[in-house]
């Protein structure tokens, strides 16, 4: 697979501009993802300001399925919104996506 994660596959046909999913995991200060990750870059880190992150990587209860959306710089099927209140990461189609297709976006 390229060297790339598990990935995500859509289910059903989605029409672009649909809702897909918000990003889940912890919501926490970035000194404490600094403590929670102090050897390594974290790899399901999601930036939301200078002070926020949604940390999605396994805290035993196991990677939620929107952390497994993998990166695509050419051709990314969902855009993505950051808010800081609440804090979310939002998933939107970019394009009308057919079932089968591999979920991406671009990582920037």
């Amino acid at each position: 697979r390229d060297g790339r994660g598990l990935g995500v596959f859509a289910k059903s046909a989605i029409k672009n501009g649909t809702f897909v999913v918000d990003y889940a995991g912890d919501v926490i200060a970035s000194e404490a993802l600094l403590e929670r990750h102090p050897d390594a870059e974290p790899e399901y880190a999601f930036r939301v300001d200078d002070l926020l992150y949604i940390d999605g990587e396994d805290q035993g209860a196991g990677l939620h399925w929107s952390g497994r959306i993998n990166h695509n710089a050419l051709a990314p099927n969902l855009d993505f919104e950051v808010t800081a209140a609440p804090p979310r990461v939002r998933f939107t189609a970019s394009r009308d996506i057919p079932k089968g297709e591999e979920l991406s976006f671009d990582y920037g």
